[in-house]
This record gives structure tokens, sequence and C-alpha cells, in this order.
């Protein structure tokens, strides 16, 4: 087939020890309207020491097409398995899609006519709706629950930013701005600055409504315990990320978050507060991790 409306496209899974989440994920983009021999999907192992390996090994036994690969490197951080997947696979777009979710049938297709749409835009990315799988902790609904969900409303529109877990990029924009910087290995932060670059550059993001995918949330992922560890490191990660791209966060910023978090979880008994008061402390570590670090370098 050799038909304009369906160019050769990869998907690419960066994944880290989730065989559970990578199973799901797998099965569901294995079933894609698109025609199975227009695009190949690269599962880029980033040091897993569970059943990784044997769930694509088990989803590549199905069905020849669409063609499933599998490469693994040493743990190495989100940016350095995305750059893994780049250098295997051979498809233009390359769409990044998280482990954790699960993607309906007519997605690649609509992100695919998305870039076709939109062939200005070096990168192109789409909602991510949220999935319990379980009973989340008491919130008061005025605020996102902040797990990655992202609605930019019905309309394709440039945007600064899309989520990484759900985004197509072009090779023309790798080629022009380079990869993903692997020094930003912490979790927070890690797509937006390439984004940030591409579009220094002269390049645009795109939000396409239309390719949505749905984020799980398991129960065990819905325990506030969980939840508050996963945002204190995603708030660390952001500020240490931020400082070495050279966006470091304002703590006065912070601290505002900080005061403004407490009081929403106090007065509204919002879980919602709880975790971003978790964020802003995280991010005030991870300023501090940072000023300590540049002063141990010393002067240049």
């Amino acid at each position: 087939m050799n038909d304009p409306r369906y160019p050769f496209v990869s998907v690419a899974i960066p994944t880290y020890g989730r065989a559970r989440h990578l199973e799901r994920c797998l099965g569901s983009l294995v079933r894609q309207d698109y025609p199975a021999d227009r695009y190949e999907i690269v599962v880029a192992d980033d040091g897993s020491t569970d059943a990784t390996a044997r769930v694509v090994e088990t989803i590549r036994r199905r069905a020849p097409l669409p063609a499933v690969r599998y490469a693994r490197q040493d743990h190495r951080g989100l940016n350095a398995a995305r750059n893994l997947a780049l250098r295997h696979s051979s498809g233009d777009p390359v769409c990044f899609i998280d482990d954790d979710e699960d993607v309906p049938p007519a997605w690649l297709g609509a992100m695919v006519e998305g870039v076709l749409r939109h062939p200005a835009a070096g990168c192109v990315g789409g909602p991510m709706r949220l999935r319990f799988e379980g009973k989340p902790p008491r919130i008061c609904g005025r605020e996102p629950f902040g797990e990655s969900e992202l609605d930019l409303g019905d309309d394709a529109v440039e945007v600064e930013h899309v989520w990484g877990g759900n985004m197509a990029v072009r090779r023309a924009a790798i080629a022009a701005v380079g990869p993903f910087r692997e020094d930003l290995a912490l979790l927070g932060g890690t797509e937006t600055e390439w984004q940030d670059r591409l579009r220094a550059a002269g390049g645009r993001v795109m939000y396409v409504p239309e390719a949505w995918v749905a984020h799980v949330r398991t129960q065990a992922e819905l325990r506030l315990p969980y939840l508050v560890w996963r945002h204190f490191q995603r708030g660390r990660g952001q500020a240490i990320n931020g400082s070495r791209a050279g966006q470091p966060c304002s703590r006065t910023t912070t601290m505002q978050g900080l005061r403004i978090a407490l009081r929403h979880a106090l007065v509204d008994r919002c879980t919602v507060g709880v975790i971003d008061a978790a964020r802003q402390v995280g991010r005030l570590m991870g300023m501090a991790e940072a000023a300590l670090r540049g002063r141990d370098r010393g002067p240049p």
C-alpha cells in the first residue's frame, strides 16, 4: 500500500517495570483501525527487571502485523527511553504513548490525520482522559485531579505544550532541534523542554481533540500515600529539570502555590489540595538540591 492517507508511522512506548500496564496498552495498540502494515510498535525498555520482555514477546506472537519491536537499555530515565525508541523506529511521525494508557481503535488514525492536516507542526498531541479503576480519594471537583489529564477544548488549536503520554513528533523537527535531553532524567517537564526548543526555533505544537487516550489509574495508584509520593517526586523533578534547562522554578510562586494548596486541603477537605501541596514541597526540595549542586560545582 502506498496511500498518502496512511504514511508509515511508529508508535513508541517508553516503559520501566510496569509489565501489567504495558500488556493492556499493547493489546489496545495492535487493534487500531489504521492499516496494520502501515505502522509499527516500538517498546523502549528502560532497564525493567519484571516480565516486560515476556509481555512483548507474547503480543508479538499473536500476529505478524503490526510489527512489534523491542529495544532495551540500562535504566537511564524517560527521555533516554524516548531517544532509544527514536533510534529503533523508522516511521514518520513517531507517536509516543505511555505504558499506562488504554488506546481507542480510532486513536492512531486521528493522530495521523492531525499531523497531515497541520504539516507545519513539528509536534501534535491530543487529550488524556482519566479512567479510574477504583475509588478515588475525596475531591471537591473544582480543580483537575492532577494525574496528567489534558483537555484543551473541542477545536484544534496551536498550544505551548501537549503531554508526552500522547504526542506525535516529526523527524524533521527532531533533526532541527535535537533529541530529548537525557540529563532531564526525573519525572516532570521532560517533554515540554523539547517543545520549548521546537517553538524557539520557529516550530509549532498543535492540539488535536480527536486523538484522545484513556490514562488508567488503578486502585493502588489512587491511594493517598502513593499520590503524595508521586506528586512530591514530580515537583522535585520539575525544579531540578527546570534548573538544568535554564528555566528555574520561582521560590515566591512556589510558596504562594503551597499556601493555596494547604488552604484548599484544609478548608475544602480536598485531596487535590493535599497532592498539590506535596508537589509544591517537592519543588522546594528540588530547588534546594539544584542550588547545592550549583555551589558544589563552583564558578566556571
